[in-house]
């Protein structure tokens, strides 16, 4: 199979929604979208009708360590972070950004878990207001937790 020179190959797939890829410029990059990794195989071309956002590792960070980390995020909190991060009116730079966005999204991510699991703060002094839950779907009535992003 002979890829095009700008598209994208794939080198590693770590669910049905994140992918690792060789870039046009041969420069690593994770990818999501749904269904993007689904039945793909490391050396098929990328789908790229499929791709929703691409993360480009910075800083000298491990794109495997990335991938993997927002493998392990509901696609949905990354969407509702990156959306906030627009709305709380963050320039390109700062919404572009791997590291913060991922970041976020790992802690909004980790925060839901606890709430779900019962454990609401880990601050022993402080009481969190209760809102509306972002994990909440059109179909369910909001649940209520300490954190909400908006």
């Amino acid at each position: 199979m002979t890829l095009r020179k700008d598209a994208m190959e794939i080198l590693r797939v770590f669910n049905n929604n994140v992918v690792l890829a060789k870039g046009g410029d041969g420069g690593e990059v994770i990818l999501t979208g749904r269904g993007l990794g689904f039945q793909a195989k490391p050396g098929q071309t990328v789908d790229e009708s499929k791709v929703v956002r691409t993360f480009v590792p910075s800083d000298g960070r491990d794109p495997d360590h990335l991938a993997q980390m927002l493998a392990d995020i509901p696609p949905e909190i990354i969407r509702v972070v990156v959306e906030s991060m627009q709305e709380a009116g963050l320039g390109e730079r700062e919404t572009g950004s791997t590291t913060l966005g991922m970041g976020l999204s790992d802690h909004v991510a980790s925060a839901g878990e606890r709430v779900m699991r019962g454990s609401t703060s880990r601050c022993r002094t402080a009481r969190p207001p209760r809102l509306p839950c972002i994990w909440s779907t059109p179909a369910s009535p909001p649940a209520t937790c300490p954190i909400r992003i908006r």
